[in-house]
């Protein structure tokens, strides 16, 4: 598992909880992609998986409902949502990020 900035884990971190302040209680977080795998530069965006009983599975308008706080703590966040039931292994894309990300909650 590659080092994590410490700014990045708490970017991560207080975006959360401006979410949960906002009514979209997240479950689990697992960052994903170049920050997880060490690859990361600084161009690299901060991908984030998101899962929550508050969004409605329709990905284009749960990224829109919490794409707007991202600005607040940190622009590179790039969060991806899902619900409880599409979030699972079956998925090829989610079990990659299941075995390769990096558990936030």
């Amino acid at each position: 598992m590659a080092k994590i900035p410490n700014k990045v884990l708490n970017s991560i971190k207080e975006y959360i909880q401006i979410l949960n302040k906002n009514g979209v209680m997240i479950t689990q977080a697992i960052l994903f992609g170049s920050y997880a795998n060490g690859r990361y530069n600084e161009f690299s965006d901060i991908d984030v998986a998101l899962v929550s009983d508050q969004f409605e599975g329709i990905r284009f308008n749960d990224r829109n409902r919490i794409r707007k706080y991202k600005f607040e703590i940190n622009p590179d966040i790039e969060p991806l949502p899902f619900t409880k039931e599409n979030f699972t292994a079956d998925d090829p894309f989610v079990r990659e990020i299941l075995e390769t990300g990096f558990r936030i909650i």
